[in-house]
């Protein structure tokens, strides 16, 4: 999320937007506390049914789709993106 964050204030100026979906069945009384502990200042929204989740097909927790102005994903990546060795970058996330 650190990452993610980085990307948002880097590019928003270039039309990047980040959002953010939490999966918490808890809902904002966790979701909130973690958005400020952490600095986060892109949208998150809840999907506490994970019913969005289900239509793009996440399986894996955390999961990073891009889109390219389209509803749907033109790439996406399974698991944390610290300790892989991959640095999230516009780049990176390109199809």
């Amino acid at each position: 999320m650190p990452a993610l964050e980085r990307l948002a204030r880097t590019y928003h100026a270039r039309g990047l937007v980040v959002l953010a979906l939490s999966v918490d069945r808890e809902g904002a009384s966790v979701v909130r506390p973690f958005l400020k502990r952490h600095g986060l200042t892109f949208p998150i929204g809840l999907d506490l049914q994970q019913a969005v989740a289900h239509l793009y097909r996440i399986r894996a927790l955390p999961s990073t789709s891009s889109s390219a102005g389209t509803a749907s994903p033109s790439s996406s990546s399974r698991g944390r993106g610290t300790g892989t060795g991959r640095s999230l970058t516009p780049s990176s996330i390109r199809s």
